[in-house]
């Protein structure tokens, strides 16, 4: 009998990376690196697995498009909130959120 194996009960975040078109700042692709809770994972491995990333997401989209790292657990959160949209601003880089109003 084949057993499945068991997903770790934490993870850690590395980071998470959001690809978006340099002219609108929209948000396309958004993915999260994780690892299970105090495994960590060493840089050489990161590096792999960022560029792996960047090339299926280069194959995807039609458009070239720039990236961005959060790391700030914070952020992250808020991302996920039903009633807050994002973008990052073209100019700064930076994630911008604005409030939206809940639709029924």
């Amino acid at each position: 009998m084949d057993e499945t194996p068991q997903a770790p009960e934490e993870l850690d975040v590395i980071w998470t990376r959001l690809f978006y078109d340099p002219e609108s700042g929209q948000v396309v692709h958004m993915n999260t690196l994780v690892s299970p809770h105090g495994a960590g994972l060493d840089q050489k491995r990161i590096d792999q697995e960022a560029k792996s990333l960047e090339d299926a997401v280069a194959q995807r989209y039609e458009k070239t498009l720039k990236s961005v790292d959060i790391s700030d657990e914070k952020i992250l959160t808020r991302t996920l909130e039903s009633n807050t949209a994002f973008k990052v601003d073209p100019e700064t880089g930076q994630l911008v959120f604005e409030e939206v109003e809940a639709t029924e």
